[in-house]
């Protein structure tokens, strides 16, 4: 993925990722992302938005888990 405006972007800003599952890539894309440096992914909790065609979370939580190299955490705010 690439890191667009990384040289104006405050140091602490965060970055997040806001994928769709249309061509079943949101999980991978998703991934992609966190390998690229985000800190952030949206993703359908208890099914509220999987019918517009975000990344589903379970699908994501278990790639995440069988990488192991990425550590996880669930904000629900």
């Amino acid at each position: 993925m690439q890191r667009a405006g990384e040289d104006i972007r405050c140091a602490e800003t965060e970055v997040g990722v806001h994928t769709y599952h249309n061509l079943m890539l949101g999980v991978a894309n998703a991934v992609a992302g966190i390998k690229a440096g985000a800190v952030r992914v949206d993703a359908p909790l208890a099914g509220e938005g999987a019918g517009a065609g975000n990344a589903p979370i379970k699908a994501l939580m278990t790639v995440l888990d069988r990488i192991g190299s990425i550590p996880v955490a669930i904000c629900t705010c």
